[in-house]
């Protein structure tokens, strides 16, 4: 008896929800699946109200503690300044914050990959812990890490948990942030320039043929890789990677400076060399950077022979170096001081 004056009573709030609906639009002239979707959207239950304020605070808590993380975290790379989500007027703050809560875990997964610390059954805690274990990273990286993922845990595990837009979006800069410094601290580390030889009058070796994703080491006068831009303001130009840390951006100090194209940002991306290979950075740009079409976010990705790049509206093609042409010098293609060679 006591259930069905439970059912009873439910059926009499959703009745009187309905009819009042109706009264509504008639009183007003307004649609009723717009009325319905307004009333919808009222949160009634005081739990999930006091929720969204707990969301918000511990947003604000988190980025608070974020910004006592010492500088030594990002050591080999400026502090990001992240940028806020592209896609936040169209999103709501649900989808914002499992969006964000997406990018805590495969970074917690890639840098167990990259350091060769996962297994198949790993959850995403006992994955920080391992990959923790191999690089000891920074204790408020970890608390840090912890707590946006946890965060995220909770929207994900209740369907009907709805976040405030202005605290996802919030959320999602903090992530973006915490991922950005993971990927600092949790790849393996840029080997040692190998020491200046004196000039011989041996012939010169012949380089390394590239294979897949693995290149050899860039030098001066020695690159490893060529960027064709194939699409973009610089359609036609080569450019040639010859350091282990290759900047992009407008800006002119960068090694490669693409200051005809406004849609790139001032330090947009950079390829590293690592372990017999290249990778590409996002600089918390302001458009974002693509590899074959997919962005690059906290964690960097290993670039192939072949990829595709693309900053703005300009678009490079990992390639081979390919010789100057006869009659001219290295000289003819530099551009500006401390410019990578266009052949």
């Amino acid at each position: 008896m006591d259930e069905l004056i439970a059912i009873l009573e439910k059926f009499k709030v959703l009745l009187t929800t309905v009819v009042t609906v109706i009264l509504l639009a008639i009183i007003f002239r307004r649609p009723i699946a717009e009325l319905i979707a307004n009333v919808a959207s009222i949160e009634i239950d005081p739990a999930k109200r006091r929720w969204k304020v707990q969301f918000g605070q511990r947003v604000r808590q988190e980025r608070q503690r974020a910004a006592t993380i010492p500088r030594e975290v990002a050591a080999r790379s400026p502090e990001p300044a992240a940028p806020p989500p592209s896609k936040g007027a169209t999103q709501s703050g649900r989808d914002i914050v499992l969006a964000a809560w997406g990018a805590v875990r495969q970074a917690v997964y890639d840098g167990c990959i990259a350091n060769k610390a996962m297994t198949p059954t790993l959850g995403v805690r006992e994955a920080l812990q391992r990959l923790n274990d191999v690089r000891t990273l920074a204790p408020d990286l970890v608390q840090l890490v912890r707590a946006v993922y946890d965060v995220g845990q909770e929207v994900a595990d209740d369907r009907g948990l709805r976040p405030e837009d202005d605290d996802a979006r919030a959320y999602a800069s903090l992530v973006n942030t915490t991922v950005y410094w993971l990927g600092l601290s949790a790849l393996p580390p840029l080997p040692p320039l190998p020491p200046q030889q004196p000039t011989t009058i041996d012939p010169p070796k012949r380089r390394a043929t590239v294979v897949g994703g693995h290149f050899v080491q860039p030098t001066p006068g020695s690159p490893s890789a060529a960027l064709v831009a194939i699409a973009g303001p610089m359609k036609g130009q080569q450019y040639v990677v010859d350091k282990p840390t290759y900047r992009l951006g407008r800006n002119a100090n960068n090694d490669l400076c693409a200051a005809a194209d406004d849609s790139i940002s001032g330090e947009h991306a950079c390829l590293r060399y690592q372990n017999g290979g290249l990778f590409l950075y996002d600089q918390a740009s302001r458009n974002g950077t693509f590899l074959n079409e997919q962005r690059v976010t906290g964690t960097p990705v290993m670039v192939g022979h072949g990829d595709r790049i693309r900053l703005g509206e300009s678009v490079f093609e990992v390639g081979t170096p390919s010789a100057p042409q006869s009659g001219g010098t290295k000289d003819d293609g530099i551009k500006g001081p401390g410019r990578s060679v266009i052949f």
